[in-house]
């Protein structure tokens, strides 16, 4: 008979995978995470303020005094907190310091020793966002824990499961004018490693990691940004209209034009992420410049060919710009419609995935003996 872990996963594979965890004595938590508030989202420093609260819980049956002290033992570790850390926290949020704490309970009949370990927490947390789809775009926010404890043989650590109860509260959404509410009240609990080639310990640690993906409103952006200089580009046909002998006129408001354009982009730029990549937003404007430019090209060249040819050239130009505004419009339908992150393909995957019937018991002979839940198979992230 195959033995599987709780991500649906032969014990065997994994061994031979080299999983960090198979020579552990494994604790079962059951993680419940929640995203209480979401404050701020700065896109110019990268980071976001958020509350949440984790939950992590295990039972121990009562029958066993010695592993009850031994697993109580562990846990009270990490209610220090240099044990349990957030490892993409940038500065915690004014007001009481909130630590990890340990709480215990019997169950009702006293057959099993519940131990729980909660902690709220509130502050402002780095975040690599990726602004290439600005403003169409969709973000990832995601928090980061790390437990201070190394995978040894032999060994107590903790494995993740039942991740399923998480969800996003947010009963005061203050960002509701410039971001939309996450897609069905979502949180994602995905665990992983540290990386032990670049830890300097050479070890591994287990990361719980809880992501919300969120999808920017490009309202603000669109009657600010883009329709302004979409108008400048449309405005520029007008100086055709001005005779040829009076080349210095055509010259002048074209010019204007694209001088305007240009003191406009400095304004934009107080407005859109500082990235050292082109956003949407910026290849857009671009755009514009580039038909400007063609605009007062045209009217330089424009006493040396007849008035036919100027009304193609004309209508070249400005044919062009009509063909790009759709390319545009099609792209921002389309990802505004069909919001993508780096998270899409693990929630796609996520909402595929079956449920099944992991083994009772834990991979050690001292594990736990609770029964793991029915459980989705979320890959790592």
């Amino acid at each position: 008979m195959e033995v599987h872990d709780v991500t649906g996963v032969r014990i065997r594979d994994r061994r031979n995978a080299g999983d960090p965890l198979v020579d552990c004595d494994v604790i079962d938590m059951y993680v419940r995470m929640n995203l209480d508030k979401m404050i701020e989202i700065n896109d110019v420093k990268q980071t976001f303020k958020a509350q949440y609260y984790f939950e992590a819980c295990t039972r121990v049956p009562t029958t066993d005094p010695k592993r009850v002290k031994e697993v109580r033992a562990f846990l009270q570790r990490f209610t220090d907190s240099s044990h349990l850390v957030v490892e993409n926290i940038v500065d915690p949020l004014d007001g009481p310091s909130l630590k990890p704490k340990l709480e215990e309970k019997m169950d009702a009949k006293g057959q099993m020793h519940k131990m729980t370990l909660t902690w709220k927490i509130a502050g402002e947390f780095s975040e690599c966002l990726q602004h290439q789809k600005f403003p169409f775009d969709c973000q990832d926010f995601t928090l980061t824990l790390c437990f201070w404890n190394a995978c040894k043989e032999d060994k107590l650590q903790f494995r993740f499961i039942d991740s399923k109860n998480s969800s996003v509260i947010l009963n005061n959404f203050h960002l509701g004018n410039t971001w939309k509410r996450p897609f069905q009240n979502r949180l994602y609990i995905h665990t992983e490693f540290t990386n032990e080639e670049t830890h300097k310990v050479n070890k591994k640690f287990p990361l719980l990691k809880a992501t919300v993906q969120m999808q920017r409103l490009p309202t603000y952006y669109f009657y600010n940004i883009v329709l302004p200089m979409f108008a400048m580009v449309c405005l520029s046909c007008c100086t055709m209209v001005i005779p040829m002998e009076f080349i210095g006129d055509r010259l002048s408001a074209s010019l204007f034009l694209l001088l305007t354009s240009v003191a406009f982009k400095f304004v934009i730029a107080q407005m859109t992420p500082r990235v050292g990549y082109n956003t949407w937003l910026d290849w857009y404007v671009l755009v514009c410049w580039l038909f400007l430019g063609l605009v007062v090209v045209e009217n330089c060249l424009a006493s040396n060919h007849p008035h036919d040819t100027e009304l193609l050239f004309a209508l070249l130009i400005f044919f062009g710009f009509g063909v790009c505004n759709v390319a545009f419009a099609v792209k921002w339908c389309y990802a505004y419609f069909r919001p993508h992150s780096k998270l899409s393909p693990l929630l796609n995957s996520h909402d595929d995935a079956g449920t099944f019937e992991p083994y009772e018991k834990s991979r050690s002979p001292k594990g736990s003996d609770a029964k793991c839940a029915r459980v989705p198979c979320i890959p790592g992230y």
